[in-house]
């Protein structure tokens, strides 16, 4: 699963995680396994993985590129 993220200050980001459950039609808990700049897949932000809770309407499915 993906979801897009803009940093203000390192530009453009696209989370990538996989569910780990969905805890009602609006929520899940999501692992987010890494996140990789939209322009250069291999810069990565640090502090991942890490689980959050989050929308299911803001994730969708994908595989990232890195």
């Amino acid at each position: 699963m993906c979801q897009p993220y803009n940093d203000k200050l390192w530009g453009n980001f696209l989370m990538i995680g996989k569910v780990v459950s969905v805890d009602s039609p609006q929520n899940m808990h999501i692992n987010i396994l890494r996140a990789e700049a939209m322009e250069h897949p291999a810069i990565q932000m640090t502090g991942y993985p890490r689980q959050i809770i989050d929308q299911r309407h803001k994730w969708y499915p994908c595989e990232g590129q890195g």
